[in-house]
């Protein structure tokens, strides 16, 4: 069978030139560093000189630029790939062909793929795999919405920043090896890789929206147990696997995994795509709920008889011999400020007495009233 695979595990890595690293690229990239390999092409982190900003570089191996079918593919990709600005993609700025070499630039993503996310982890975290792949689903189906299917996924392709924020890269460019050759389109070539393909794929069908819900329920698979469901050194019996053998539950292989999620991601890896999810809207809707019901499951819930027991102990008397009683209540009296009584007082008796002397005053003179009345 004969396979143009994109995975690098099943390839020979073109050679580096020792130097390449003080190459400029179409007179405005200067070459960096090499930050990645792959089937296809190679990976560099560089400096654009003209906007004096860091890039991602992906260099082209000679075999696939020297194509003049793939030149006008690639080109009419990553336009499609330009398009596609989202905060869960990666951002495609560039493409052209300096030296015979076809070359994409792209945003720089400072962090680690899930790949190697994984790898680093001495324990399985469900909750942050959960996350990862929700976001995934975002970013895939926004690239759905426009008409682009991704192809190949798999973890080298979610990059994962410093905050844990999923960058996918990589829309569809591994469907240009389908464009290279167009008069090849048996069943016998398979474009993908073949630890995360498709069933369909794999029958050198076009890949749709249920092959890369496939493909990323095979990673959410890896992540959340750890190991990948089909595995083979003979990349034929891989793909036999993918096409026939039904995968171990991943609950058995976790047992932290709850039967939701377990069922969720079974779901995902149908050997038949109408028996998976329809969309992946539908992938996350499923994996949000699961993930709500992990949060509040953390959530320690509060116990009542903590509080009785409290209450019971100020309460209830110890079956001592000696019982002792609270004492009892002094009896309560209203408290009012001294000194406002005194002021009370003094201003009671300071109007009683100019009332009296009021009153005594008006007494002489009714009387001198009283005798001078005229006809008395």
């Amino acid at each position: 069978m004969k396979l143009l695979l994109c995975y690098n595990r099943f390839v020979m890595l073109e050679k580096i030139v020792t130097n390449q690293s003080a190459s400029i690229i179409a007179d405005r990239y200067r070459v960096d560093k090499l930050i990645g390999t792959g089937g296809m092409a190679v990976i560099y982190r560089a400096w654009d000189l003209k906007l004096e900003r860091v890039i991602a570089l992906k260099l082209l191996r000679q075999k696939y630029s020297n194509n003049p079918n793939l030149r006008d593919a690639f080109n009419q990709e990553a336009r499609a790939a330009a398009s596609l600005t989202h905060p869960n993609i990666v951002s495609v700025y560039d493409t052209g062909v300096s030296n015979n070499r076809i070359f994409l630039t792209l945003e720089y993503v400072a962090g680690i793929n899930a790949k190697h996310y994984l790898i680093s982890r001495e324990t399985i975290n469900i909750k942050e795999s959960l996350d990862f792949i929700m976001q995934s689903c975002l970013a895939i189906q926004f690239a759905h919405n426009h008409n682009i299917i991704h192809c190949d996924i798999k973890p080298s392709n979610l990059l994962i920043t410093e905050t844990n924020q999923v960058k996918i890269t990589d829309f569809g460019l591994a469907h240009i090896l389908n464009k290279i050759n167009p008069q090849e389109t048996s069943s016998n070539i398979v474009w993908g890789s073949p630890l995360y393909i498709s069933p369909e794929q794999i029958l050198g069908k076009p890949p749709t929206v249920e092959s890369d819900i496939y493909s990323l329920g095979i990673v959410l698979y890896e992540l959340t147990t750890g190991k990948l469901p089909f595995l083979s050194n003979d990349v034929t019996e891989l793909l036999n696997m993918h096409r026939s053998k039904k995968p171990e539950p991943a609950k058995n292989i976790n047992p932290e995994i709850s039967d939701e999620l377990n069922l969720v991601i079974m779901s995902s890896i149908q050997k038949k795509p109408e028996k998976r999810y329809r969309s992946m809207s539908e992938f996350r809707n499923a994996l949000v709920s699961i993930r709500h019901s992990i949060t509040m499951r953390n959530i320690a819930p509060f116990n009542n008889s903590i509080l009785k027991n409290e209450i019971s102990s100020l309460t209830e008397p110890k079956n001592d011999k000696k019982v002792y009683s609270h004492p009892k209540p002094i009896k309560s009296e209203p408290i009012i400020n001294a000194i406002s009584v005194k002021r009370f007082d003094i201003i009671t008796i300071l109007f009683a007495f100019l009332a009296t002397i009021a009153v005594a005053g008006l007494i002489p003179f009714w009387i001198y009233i009283y005798f001078n009345i005229p006809g008395r």
